[in-house]
């Protein structure tokens, strides 16, 4: 059945390893055959005039001596013997006078044994090389079963079929190692397919069946036995060198891969694409970013420098480009070439640089963004003049695909860095943060409307603040205790040496130099004032240590006291850090206990009512808490929520205590800390810093708060020399008697909870400069019982119980 001529097409690159196990030996069976194409010059002889009789009637009187070529051919050596005559039936196909040029080759029917090729074809796949992928493979054995296919198809049922996807194999030429890319065009003309049995009859939903899965093998075996065809004649390839159309296109898509010029193997890959292109081996390809802002050659980010010519950005000076072909790039706009570095006098030093590194044709060519530079595309070889400005016309297209992928990368970069100073820096808080974007909204939009407008100032009105510290005791003096400590002893060990030193030389100079170390000693034991600390380290790096390696292999005593001086030094510092190490990491112990449950904390209170929070890490950690309406978006603020986070502040508070008491058998130096709440009734208004990053109170009104903040850790009980914050207590500050009234009850509820004993002192505080007529309330935290964690309770819960 022969129905009406349709077309589809048919993308084959869609097979995969699966369906292709099925097709390892190709299923039909094929023939070589010359009756087609004898058919061709036997219409040709017999057609009436036209310049190709005489051609055509000596291929026949020619044909008549040569039966055998009427048949079938199983025996290849019969070609050999008929070479001439099969040569000039050949001249169909591909005249004389093409032949030395093009590349073509004959083939056995879905067979890649070759019976008739041109030189050239020879020649590249007898020494040519090419690596064929598992998709390759599968790709070639689809494209050769659905080819067959679809000659069926056509000849027997009129369904006309194309394949989209072009045929591309790459070779890597002999001698030079660069791949090229060849288009294959299959001319099937002179091959017919014959059936055995009875031509089965296609329904159209059968058809329709293999259009839509044409990758489904076992449909097409069992519509299309194999075994009822035989295709018969031969199958030609012509090969055309499509090698620059391949890169451009392939270099288009790696350059707007993500990571195009910044993961090391693909700058590789674009290299090899470039040495193809320019068909020479020894090429280089690098790209180094340009920063506009500061007019210099910069790496933004960790991997945007792959310079072949430059060292490392923190090695190159400003200086160093004045007069570069870097400088002419810019200035000009447009790629600089060298024809041959040797042949130029007055290199400066870059140049002499890439001569030194074996470059000897240099090409640098800029890269621009929206007018403004943003990069440098480099192309060098150690073979003068292999690069020209004529060759340099094959980039025109790609060059702007460079810069969009340096500024793409740079963005990326940015980004991260972003990311990171946001996250670990200048965070700006989740519940303040759609006030900042509508803020730059705002911004945005004013631009595009055309206008040059400033950031709108970000503030929240009527917010209440809640302060808390937790400040470890005496940290000032145990820090100077450590420092005395190291420095005493490393002054100590240093005399053992000089004295050492002294007895096998005995110079004066080192007489004089043991009298300044016990002169040292003395003065680190009686107190460090001021730049003692660096006037004793310059003495040990400048004066001792030097003295040290100069004299410490001129005798063995003098060896094994500079070897026991040195191994008491910390490694890495190269001073006597032992007190120090042991103070730093007791201190960073309580922080970061103190720190990490805070946060922890904060983060579920958050979720019961949002409110700004920030911390500072300190000899301690002290935090501020802002909650108000305007901080929030959607939400409604009322007392309840003011008097749930005081609450929870003092729970949080009393825990914060019990922790710092448990760490104390785990610390290196038993260091204690004193806990104090400020209780601030008035509203405030806060202002966030743009140059700063913070937000800091406005109003010479409200800096009454702040001074309180900044001077009440150091107050005293009035009429005594007793600091109003103890260990293992916590000082509540404030300034009306509500405050005292409404913290009360909070204490008491506390007590209660067995978060608190049942001591209670109500204090005076000494007058502070500039505030008087504070007060407290200093309760004692129990640490020994483990009270509930203070969001576990509800917000109504708490109150209710107070109440």
């Amino acid at each position: 059945m022969k129905s009406q001529s349709k077309q589809h097409e048919i993308n084959q690159r869609n097979f995969d390893v699966d369906n292709c196990e099925q097709l390892d030996d190709f299923p039909y069976a094929s023939v070589l055959s010359f009756l087609p194409l004898i058919r061709f010059w036997e219409e040709r002889a017999n057609a009436p005039g036209g310049s190709k009789d005489l051609l055509a009637k000596t291929i026949q009187k020619r044909l008549a001596k040569a039966p055998a070529l009427y048949q079938p051919i199983h025996d290849l050596s019969l070609i050999g013997k008929h070479k001439d005559t099969i040569d000039l039936m050949m001249s169909a196909i591909f005249p004389p006078a093409v032949k030395e040029d093009a590349i073509y080759s004959v083939n056995i029917p879905f067979n890649f044994t070759s019976f008739h090729s041109t030189p050239k074809f020879d020649e590249l796949f007898m020494a040519a090389s090419f690596d064929k992928s598992e998709e390759d493979i599968n790709f070639m054995k689809a494209s050769k079963y659905l080819a067959a296919n679809f000659i069926i198809l056509k000849k027997f049922y009129g369904i006309d079929i194309s394949l989209k996807a072009p045929v591309i194999i790459r070779l890597k030429e002999p001698g030079t190692g660069l791949e090229k890319a060849y288009n294959i065009q299959v001319d099937s003309r002179f091959l017919d397919v014959v059936h055995h049995k009875k031509l089965r009859k296609l329904t159209e939903k059968q058809i329709n069946k293999l259009m839509n899965d044409p990758h489904n093998i076992s449909q097409w075996m069992q519509t299309l036995p194999p075994e009822n065809f035989e295709f018969q004649g031969f199958v030609t390839y012509t090969m055309t060198d499509v090698s620059e159309q391949d890169i451009f296109s392939t270099l288009k898509d790696d350059l707007l891969e993500k990571d195009a010029i910044i993961s090391q193997d693909k700058i590789s890959g674009l290299e090899a694409k470039f040495r193809s292109l320019f068909q020479t081996r020894d090429l280089k390809l690098g790209l180094v970013a340009f920063d506009h802002e500061k007019g210099k050659m910069n790496d933004p980010g960790r991997k945007i420098w792959n310079s072949i010519f430059l060292d490392r950005p923190d090695n190159l000076q400003e200086s160093d480009m004045k007069g570069s072909v870097y400088e002419r790039a810019f200035m000009q706009a447009g790629p600089v070439i060298v024809d041959d570095l040797s042949s130029h006098e007055n290199l400066i030093a870059i140049e002499k640089n890439m001569q030194d590194k074996g470059f000897r044709n240099v090409v640098v060519i800029p890269l621009f963004y929206d007018n403004k530079p943003i990069g440098v595309l480099e192309l060098g070889s150690p073979t003068p003049c292999e690069l020209n400005a004529l060759s340099l016309l094959k980039l025109k297209d790609v060059i702007p695909l460079f810069a969009i992928a340096a500024r793409r990368s740079i963005d990326e970069l940015q980004n991260q860095i972003q990311a990171v100073i946001k996250e670990k820096y200048t965070a700006i808080h989740p519940t303040v943060e759609w006030r900042f974007v509508q803020a730059a909204s705002h911004f945005v939009n004013g631009q595009e409307n055309g206008r040059s407008p400033d950031l709108e100032p970000i503030v929240f009105k009527d917010v209440f603040p809640l302060y808390g510290q937790s400040d470890i005791r005496g940290s000032s003096v145990e820090r100077a205790k450590a420092i005395q400590t190291d420095l005493v002893r490393h002054m100590q060990l240093g005399k053992r040496v000089v004295r050492t030193i002294n007895e096998l030389k005995q110079y004066p100079i080192y007489e004089e130099l043991e009298f300044r170390l016990d002169n040292y000693i003395a003065k680190i034991k009686s107190g460090l004032a001021s730049g003692d600390e660096l006037t004793i380290n310059e003495f040990i790096t400048q004066e001792l240590d030097p003295l040290f390696r100069q004299l410490e292999n001129s005798d063995p005593a003098i060896t094994k006291a500079v070897s026991a001086y040195r191994k008491a030094l910390d490694k890495k510092l190269g001073f006597v850090y032992e007190k120090r190490k042991d103070y730093e990491e007791s201190v960073t112990l309580i922080n970061n206990t103190i720190s990490a449950y805070l946060d922890e904390e904060e983060e579920k209170a958050q979720e019961k009512f949002p409110h700004y929070f920030e911390k500072y890490k300190t000899d301690g950690v002290e935090y501020t808490m802002y909650t108000g309406e305007s901080l929030m978006r959607n939400n409604h603020f009322g007392p309840m929520y003011l008097q749930n986070l005081r609450l929870w502040q003092l729970m949080i508070m009393c825990e914060i205590a019990r922790k710092t008491e448990s760490l104390v058998p785990d610390l290196k130096l038993p260091l204690k800390t004193t806990h104090l709440i400020l209780v601030y009734s008035a509203p405030l208004a806060i202002q966030f810093r743009v140059d700063e990053k913070q937000f800091d109170v406005e109003g010479t009104y409200n800096m009454r708060y702040e001074i309180v903040k900044k001077r009440i850790d150091k107050a005293m009980v009035k009429g005594s020399r007793e600091r109003v914050t103890q260990p293992g207590k916590i000082a509540i500050i404030f300034s009306q008697h509500k405050e005292m009234v409404e913290y009360s009850k909070y204490i008491a509820f506390l007590q209660s909870r067995g978060y608190l004993t049942k001591e209670v002192e109500e204090l005076e505080i000494e007058e502070l400069q500039g505030v008087k007529g504070l007060q407290a309330l200093r309760v004692t935290v129990d640490t020994g019982v483990s009270a509930t964690a203070a969001t576990d309770v509800s917000m109504e819960e708490l109150l209710s119980k107070v109440e």
